[in-house]
């Protein structure tokens, strides 16, 4: 049982009641509360040069390249992460180890020398090298033959060269000729000049597998930063490019194997080199090594050895024969070697699916980001290289979901999260593949809630062609999802981006369902569209009551933005009903002079009807006949001034037939509510005399339309006031004409 003291100590823990994924923790400090939250599906977490390289592994197929330069910026942060910076140079090195070798369809030594180079044996120290650059006499430390040594050790002749530069006697040998100096001194000079001069050319010429400089050992030089070599050769038979042959794969590779054998035989037989060992006994070692004799050299370690033996003695190694010689080497150096070089042997021994395992080991299973994507994706191309059973495909699938909840848990910007996510699934969302991965992609795309427009347009433009050329309801009903949050975000404050939102995601529903134009069938498919239906209704009834009076948080600039998105929708009785409303404010901020008119004949076409309806739903009918009151109301009193003689209605017939019939309909079938019951007499008569003028207007026109075109046919304009004027021939037509109308 907890003692008292204990259980004081012992922080408060709840669920969190808004988002049962968090825990809360109280922790209590100096008097003062502190509540710190943890959600459950928080990961590890990824700093910047993680994410970088996340989005640049994602868009790039030389995963290699792109961990190289996440490591070298890890390590020029200074970062204090250094178990998981050592962890990624491992999950590199097995990378490399992969493309280069394992993935590479003819593997030379060319390629695992470079190899073992850079991951298997430890860096020179900069800052030794770079004092010893500095000393008078260099030569006189220790160190020194021990750097020449670890150089010549691993191939990097070139590099030794230029540090043998710094030996006094060299620096002495090539000086400008001194008169002040016997014979027998300028006799010793020339022979010190002659003998750096063969060793400069044994160095500099020196065709080994891999190069003679570790510094393309990673592969990643970018274009232009690779200095360019010099070709003058120094040695008869041996170009100081021969070290390239050593890229083609076979035993027989007689052009390599012949300018190897010609330098190896120049350091045998060279009197000046010989001479030069004597007077610098320090080079005997050196020189041994690169005539194949190691009797001299205590190997530090297993790749040390290993590297001499395939530079100095088997430079022919094929890449089947290279697991005999990596496993000589581990034996020899006992059971102490590291689990990393077992691993390898077991590798080059034929067993690639122990790749994904070590990597799964090495921080793939861990819920760290970077590394479960590298493990996916390896595994990936080691399968589409037919290098792993065919049976794994369910672990293909499970790395890759378990890389795809690494990133998403990994991330504190959901926008980057997602968008990396979806590189990851998008290639592999198909129906050969398992329906998981559709299902984890849809399932992040329905959570995810864009926080700008660029977030939710990348996302868009990344999974569209699985909507338009793979037809995924899945994944559609994801992006909905995403676009009716745009949709959201932007309803309140700007109607142009918000109809722009539902636009774009009627295009996408539009891929699967292929609309026909019938608008119920759209409304029933399509959540955009319906969406964007209600909206026009919504913004038609809020510009009907700012016509009304009624209300002024209408803005009419946005909504004129709004319609001039609308062009593609003008089937949609929602959308003409906001159009034509839309056309009325327009008209009366205007101030046009026949704005009645217009306001008339957009009511006239809103109530309508067409194919059994009216653009305008039940709730906004009455208050269009309300809107339609104060012009009836207004041309009555002018008919009654006295203008009745040349007066037109604004409205016609049809237009006040449509008006009685939906007054007709909410007053008798519908009902009213008691706040409507004052009007209704008052549009009852208003109608019933518009209905008078503009039977009277139509009357009116016809006369007018009949007699322009008897003007047109040149006909005789008879007037039945001037009937007594006319022959008899011409009252007999005018009685004609009145007869027939």
């Amino acid at each position: 049982m907890m003692s008292s003291s204990s259980s004081s100590t012992t922080p408060a823990m709840a669920w969190d009641p808004k988002s049962p994924s968090s825990l809360l923790i109280a922790l209590s400090s100096n008097g003062s509360m502190e509540l710190n939250s943890f959600a459950a599906q928080d990961g590890i977490g990824a700093n910047a040069v993680e994410l970088s390289t996340l989005l640049k592994i994602l868009s790039s197929s030389n995963y290699r390249q792109v961990l190289y330069k996440c490591v070298e910026e890890w390590e020029n942060s200074n970062g204090d992460e250094d178990v998981s910076l050592e962890l990624l140079k491992i999950v590199y090195a097995v990378t490399h180890l992969t493309e280069t070798l394992i993935l590479n369809p003819h593997p030379t030594m060319a390629d695992a020398i470079p190899y073992l180079r850079l991951h298997h044996l430890p860096g020179i120290d900069e800052n030794k090298y770079a004092a010893l650059e500095e000393c008078r006499h260099p030569e006189e430390e220790d160190e020194y033959w021990n750097i020449l040594e670890m150089l010549i050790l691993r191939g990097c002749t070139s590099d030794a060269w230029a540090l043998l530069c710094h030996h006094s006697v060299c620096r002495r040998a090539f000086l400008a000729e001194d008169t002040a100096l016997d014979d027998y001194q300028q006799y010793q000079r020339k022979i010190e000049r002659e003998g750096f001069l063969a060793l400069r050319a044994i160095l500099e010429s020196a065709p080994l597998p891999g190069g003679r400089t570790d510094y393309y050992d990673a592969g990643v030089v970018d274009e232009g930063d690779e200095e360019d070599e010099d070709r003058t050769p120094l040695l008869d038979g041996v170009s100081r490019l021969d070290y390239q042959l050593w890229t083609v794969a076979s035993h027989s590779n007689l052009k390599a194997i012949d300018s190897f054998r010609t330098w190896k035989t120049f350091i045998e037989s060279s009197n000046p080199l010989s001479q030069l060992q004597q007077s610098i006994p320090g080079l005997v070692p050196l020189i041994q090594i690169l005539q194949g004799d190691f009797h001299r050299v205590s190997f530090s370690s297993w790749p040390e050895a290993l590297l001499a033996e395939l530079l100095y003695i088997r430079p022919n190694l094929t890449f089947s024969d290279l697991h005999s010689r990596v496993g000589a080497a581990l034996k020899k150096f006992g059971p102490d070697t590291d689990k990393f070089a077992h691993t390898l042997l077991t590798i080059l021994e034929g067993n690639y699916g122990r790749i994904v395992q070590v990597l799964y080991e090495l921080g793939g299973g861990s819920g760290a980001a970077l590394p479960a994507t590298v493990t996916s994706l390896l595994c990936n191309l080691l399968l589409d290289a037919k290098c792993l059973p065919p049976n794994s495909e369910n672990i293909q699938t499970d790395l890759l979901l378990d890389a795809a909840d690494a990133i998403l848990s990994s991330t504190t910007s959901s926008g980057l999260g997602m968008r990396l996510a979806t590189l990851l699934l998008v290639p592999h969302c198909s129906s050969k593949r398992d329906i998981r991965i559709t299902a984890t992609l849809a399932e992040a795309l329905e959570r995810f809630s864009p926080e700008t427009d660029a977030d939710a347009k990348l996302i868009l433009d990344l999974v569209e062609p699985l909507v338009k050329e793979k037809k995924s309801r899945r994944i559609l009903d994801g992006c909905v999802s995403m676009i009716v949050s745009r949709f959201r975000h932007h309803e309140l404050h700007s109607a142009k981006l918000a109809m722009e939102w539902l636009i774009r995601g009627i295009k996408f529903e539009n891929y699967i369902f292929q609309f026909d134009g019938k608008e119920e069938d759209e409304y029933c498919c399509s959540v955009c569209l319906g969406l964007l239906i209600r909206q026009c209704l919504s913004t038609s009834n809020i510009l009907l009551q700012l016509l009304l009076g009624k209300s002024k948080s209408c803005n009419p600039v946005a909504v004129a933005e709004m319609v001039n998105s609308l062009g593609d929708y003008l089937n949609l009785d929602a959308v003409r009903l906001l159009i034509s409303l839309n056309m009325i404010v327009i008209s009366l901020i205007s101030e046009e002079t026949d704005s009645a008119v217009t306001i008339a004949t957009e009511i006239s076409k809103i109530l309508q009807r067409n194919k059994g309806q009216c653009l305008a739903p039940p709730a906004m009918q009455w208050d269009l006949l309300l809107l339609a009151l104060p012009i009836l109301n207004s041309e009555q009193k002018r008919f009654e001034a006295g203008q009745a003689a040349n007066f037109e209605s604004a409205f016609d017939v049809t237009g006040i037939q449509a008006m009685m019939e939906r007054f007709l309909h909410i007053t008798t079938i519908q009902g009213h509510e008691e706040d409507k019951l004052k009007s209704v007499d008052e549009i009852n008569e208003a109608l019933a005399k518009g209905l008078m003028r503009a039977f009277i207007t139509e009357n009116a026109r016809r006369k007018q339309d009949k007699s322009n075109t008897m003007k047109a046919k040149g006909k005789k304009i008879l007037v039945s006031t001037q009937i007594e004027s006319y022959s008899s021939d011409d009252q007999e037509k005018l009685v004609e004409q009145m007869l027939s109308l």
